[in-house]
């Protein structure tokens, strides 16, 4: 099968990104120059577009309720990316409070602090969680 074949083979099973697309066909020992061929053609006609799976990928990120420097040390990760290819990221901790999980917390002094370290965790910064806190009347 061709370098394209396989590209459209890999890419009929989920989103990829033109570097994972690379390193698969890479795996299957094609040559490089064909591999190259390949990704140009998929994004030629559409079916590879890094800028769609990125912020797809960053909105997907946000809904979880994963803070703005998690989501950047993942894209770094997952797509390679310098620092200043990582677009703006704004996410919300309105999301990550509204979990039920977390509003059952908020009712104690030792679940807020839990909920401050999940937070910190998932990439928000401690002056934005006690800014939305204060705003929400719940500090």
């Amino acid at each position: 099968m061709s370098a394209y074949g396989e590209a459209l083979k890999i890419l009929s099973r989920r989103r990829r990104s033109a570097h994972e697309l690379k390193l698969k066909l890479e795996e299957k020992g094609l040559s490089s120059g064909d591999i190259s061929e390949a990704i140009k053609k998929c994004i030629d006609r559409g079916f590879l577009n890094d800028a769609e799976y990125i912020a797809d990928f960053i909105n997907a990120q946000k809904n979880k309720g994963i803070g703005p420097y998690v989501i950047r040390m993942k894209l770094k990760m997952k797509f390679h990316l310098s620092d200043e290819e990582i677009p703006p990221i704004q996410a919300s901790l309105d999301i990550a409070l509204k979990k039920p999980k977390y509003q059952r917390l908020l009712t104690t002094r030792e679940g807020k602090q839990k909920l401050i370290a999940s937070l910190l965790r998932k990439g928000f910064k401690l002056d934005e969680i006690r800014a939305s806190f204060f705003i929400r009347g719940d500090l």
